[in-house]
């Protein structure tokens, strides 16, 4: 991905961010609507996890390549907005206060996490099933990374 479209969704997802505050002041609420940041994230979390598993489960058995790269480029375009989703104040079950107290290093796992999600989307483009199994394993290694230092077990 290029860095114009990185910036792209960084001001796309800072938008929406400015947009749910200045609707909240609109009615009386002057503090941030951090629990629509809150939904959206979790929606594009599950979608993501939903991505990884059908990866695994699904079109890697099946030689779907096709299927494989748009999975793995919906992931990567998550992950490169995912730490606008994680705004000050926006704490949920499933998140640990460590992301707030170490925002460089999550969005470092995140940047790490868009990387492997796109090199997984280059490897499946090959038509490599042996490359393509094992980025989609460092991929998945990324997610275990974050989710073990900023993920609440339910």
């Amino acid at each position: 991905m290029t860095i114009h479209r990185q910036i792209f969704y960084a001001l796309a997802a800072t938008g929406m961010v400015f947009a749910m505050s200045a609707q909240a002041a609109h009615h009386g609420n002057y503090e941030p609507n951090v629990d629509a940041v809150v939904e959206k994230r979790i929606e594009y979390f599950k979608a993501s996890g939903s991505d990884i598993q059908a990866i695994f489960k699904v079109h890697l058995g099946a030689g779907d390549f096709d299927a494989i790269e748009a999975a793995a480029t919906r992931m990567a375009d998550w992950a490169n907005k995912m730490p606008v989703y994680f705004p000050e104040g926006s704490k949920s079950e499933g998140a640990k206060p460590s992301i707030w107290q170490n925002q460089d290093d999550f969005s470092n796992k995140a940047a790490a996490n868009a990387a492997a999600a796109r090199h997984l989307a280059a490897m499946a483009k090959t038509g490599d099933k042996a490359k393509t199994a094992q980025a989609a394993k460092d991929l998945g290694a990324t997610c275990k990374s974050c989710h073990q230092s900023y993920r609440n077990k339910k």
